[in-house]
């Protein structure tokens, strides 16, 4: 019989509040196996917090929390031997040249010098960085430098790679490359948090944070098969009106802007909302049918938060 394989991730009860903050409120959180995991919340939700909290840079109290099968709190170095971090500010060395820096990054973890160079030119090329390898950290433009960042987290062949937003602020061909490089690993997991809804799309996994909990967990195809709603966007020549007219309909749960268009949230088929727009005398209004979204769904998700919230009070 195949002994079962130690979880990458194993969190319960985790639990972090910095003064009287409550930054992550009893995280419970299993990682089986080597995938691309993604951390995705808004701007306060607790991703960061996480992270840090599972590379070992925060103290936080648990029931238990063990990375690669290492405690992190009584075992954070055999944790850090295996373990590639990106966080959001990386400390490149801009006055060094890229193979300095990777180097640099090479000598901390003790790599011998035939190796290292073997691996160095594995990673400059997968990370279309070799042409600059003498270049000045300073002089790369900003996708370039979050590229070599992720290579020097990658030097030492680590078996987890946790990266912070890593492509904020790079623009989408940048981002595009790093997606290049992640694709590129073999058995290793890799832990994102990300504010980019396209990047999500892209993990295996996910989970959506919110004050600190875990609000959905699952694939992006099942998070969006659990949206609650129909969804439409609205489309015409009197908007504002048609709105105005269906705030008192039973079926109308909210209205919001996405990428411009106004958007129907309705516990009604298509029919019926086309229908009840025709009684109002909108006929310059029509509705299309959307697609749920995983924006569709977290804004729904902060939503009932936010009610179960005030409910509480």
């Amino acid at each position: 019989m195949t002994a079962p394989q130690t979880p990458v991730v194993s969190l319960t009860q985790l639990h972090k509040q910095f003064d009287s903050s409550v930054a992550l409120d009893g995280i419970d959180l299993v990682i089986e196996r080597p995938c691309i995991f993604g951390v995705v919340g808004p701007d306060g939700a607790g991703k960061t917090t996480l992270l840090r909290s599972l590379v070992g840079l925060l103290e936080f109290e648990a029931a238990q929390a063990h990375v690669l099968g290492y405690d992190v709190v009584r075992e954070p170095y055999r944790i850090r031997e295996r373990l590639g971090y990106v966080p959001q500010a990386f400390g490149l060395y801009p006055e060094l040249s890229v193979l300095h820096n990777l180097k640099f990054f090479a000598d901390i973890h003790a790599i011998a010098a035939t190796t290292f160079q073997q691996r160095a030119d594995e990673l400059l090329t997968i990370a279309g960085l070799k042409d600059f390898h003498t270049r000045a950290v300073g002089d790369l433009s900003g996708g370039m430098k979050q590229k070599l960042a992720v290579i020097c987290a990658l030097i030492h062949h680590p078996q987890l790679l946790v990266l912070d937003e890593p492509n904020t602020g790079v623009d989408v061909i940048a981002r595009g490359e790093v997606w290049e490089i992640l694709h590129h690993l073999q058995d290793v997991t890799i832990i994102m948090s990300t504010g980019y809804l396209d990047e999500a799309e892209r993990c295996d996994e996910l989970i959506y944070l919110y004050e600190g909990r875990i609000r959905t967990r699952g694939t992006p195809d099942a998070i969006r098969s659990n949206y609650p709603y129909h969804a439409y966007r609205l489309v015409g020549g009197n908007v504002e009106a048609a709105l105005a007219a269906l705030q008192s309909v039973a079926w109308l749960v909210r209205t919001q802007t996405l990428a411009g268009s106004v958007v129907l949230e309705s516990t009604a088929e298509i029919a019926q909302v086309r229908a009840t727009l025709h009684e109002l005398g909108t006929t310059e209004v029509w509705v299309e049918p959307l697609p749920p979204t995983l924006e569709l769904v977290f804004t729904h998700l902060t939503y009932e938060a936010q009610a179960h919230d005030e409910g509480g009070r």
